[in-house]
């Protein structure tokens, strides 16, 4: 009966006027983000410049781009996004965002974002779901196009995954620096002591208490009460509260408005099936059937992004200090390290003689690797490979590189006898070279 009920619900037919407004403002707020990039330097010296680069595994990609190259590539995807967002020759359109968004966006580890990934995942669910169907310049060309209506789940579609954001972001809170310390929490509100009249509560011991819980209860909390016609309103509220202040406290760019653009996905509860499901001659082009290609693809896409992140708990040790399965699974802003010393050597294992490697790197560089450590290998495989083509052998990349995290003692990252350069990467286990963090209690140790 349950399940009768629920397939139901997804196939009852809605009004689309929700999706399309999401269209409108989910790919102005792209085309703003990605336009802006002009103007950001830090683009061009990750794809233009001879710097170390750091490809995806599973997407060996690297080339050295020219600026007019990059300028094409972000006009492109700029020029694309506007098109969607006006709904002018959308079906091309999304396409063409897509492929061209994820050629930038997976370039380079030093590319990763969040909210990217998220725009990422959206262009592929715009693909499944056509957006353009309504509040279109395709639609008025041709009214013959236009649907007023779509089947319930092309909304829990884009929910699903959009709930997966904040659920995963407060399973990750769980962890004994939010809980018991606060942290980065603390940390990050000690350094806004001169904020306009809060910056005196920030400092109170309660207020990184009151954040972190708050956020915790938010993050777990929210993707229910939105998804429950009864207490929508109040989880709109929250996540205006809660998206501002993040916008406003912590500057983190576009993803504070796009997550509240996102409430328009929601909103479909309040479209009940006794007063708002459109019934009789509705021109609905699109059936409720879905092929066997498209319903392969939405179950496997599902099943990745639930399990995908719950590979952290595969990992012995805490998985924001070893740096493993923090991408692509929603562990947002739990993570705070400061650096106190980073240097490179080649040490020569016939005359046990060590000298420092002197490495272009932009301060991005040694963020990422300190933030993932299994790029510290990367690096040094690069490394590697640049030495034994000028002729030198005999010879191991080793590393000192000092960190903190949360508000910890500092200490090494990696251990500093290890030839980081031979190590090779496994799905399985956490890289032998990291040292296993301190506890609050312990000196800084020294391996």
């Amino acid at each position: 009966m349950l399940i009768e009920t629920f397939r139901s619900r997804m196939i009852e037919f809605v009004p689309n006027k929700f999706l399309a407004w999401f269209r409108v403002i989910a790919y102005g707020l792209m085309a703003i983000e990605v336009s802006g990039l002009r103007s950001n330097g830090y683009l061009y010296r990750v794809l233009c410049e001879e710097n170390i680069r750091f490809p995806y595994e599973f997407l060996p990609i690297n080339m050295v781009f020219e600026e007019s190259s990059v300028n094409v590539l972000i006009g492109i995807i700029s020029l694309s996004a506007v098109f969607c967002a006006i709904g002018f020759m959308y079906k091309y359109a999304r396409w063409i965002f897509l492929f061209s968004y994820s050629c930038l966006f997976f370039q380079d580890k030093l590319l990763w974002n969040n909210h990217w990934y998220l725009f990422v995942l959206i262009g592929v669910l715009a693909i499944v779901v056509n957006l353009g169907k309504n509040y279109s310049i395709d639609t008025l060309i041709n009214p013959k196009k236009r649907e007023t209506v779509c089947p319930r789940w092309h909304y829990y579609l884009f929910t699903f995954q959009i709930a997966l954001v904040y659920f995963y972001g407060g399973v990750a809170k769980l962890n004994y620096d939010w809980l018991v310390n606060a942290e980065p929490i603390a940390t990050l509100l000690a350094q806004r002591e001169h904020f306009f009249l809060l910056g005196g509560f920030f400092q109170l011991p309660v207020a990184k208490y009151f954040f972190a819980y708050s956020g915790l209860l938010f993050d777990l909390a929210v993707p229910f009460l939105l998804l429950n016609r009864k207490t929508f309103k109040a989880g709109l509220i929250l996540t205006f509260v809660f998206n501002g202040l993040n916008s406003v406290i912590f500057h983190i760019g576009m993803f504070p408005y796009f997550m509240l653009a996102t409430n328009l996905l929601f909103a479909h509860v309040l479209l009940s099936a006794e007063t708002s499901v459109v019934k009789g001659k509705n021109q609905v082009q699109e059936s409720t059937e879905l092929g066997l290609p498209k319903k392969v693809f939405i179950y496997l896409f599902i099943a990745f992004q639930v399990l995908f992140p719950l590979r952290q708990f595969m990992y012995k040790g805490n998985p924001s200090w070893i740096g493993v399965a923090e991408k692509f699974s929603w562990r947002m802003m739990i993570q705070y390290k400061e650096l106190d010393e980073f240097k490179f050597f080649i040490y020569f294992t016939e005359t046990e003689k060590k000298e420092e490697v002197q490495l272009q790197l932009i301060e991005n560089h040694k963020t990422l690797m300190i933030a993932f450590p299994e790029t510290i290998a990367q690096c040094a495989i690069g490394m590697r490979e640049h030495f034994e083509k000028n002729g030198l052998k005999n010879f191991e990349i080793r590393a000192d590189i000092r960190v903190n995290m949360n508000n910890r003692p500092f200490q090494y990252l990696v251990k500093r006898d290890y030839d980081l350069s031979t190590e090779k990467r496994s799905l399985f286990k956490a890289p032998d070279y990291i040292v296993p963090q301190v506890k609050f209690h312990h000196t800084a140790i020294e391996q």
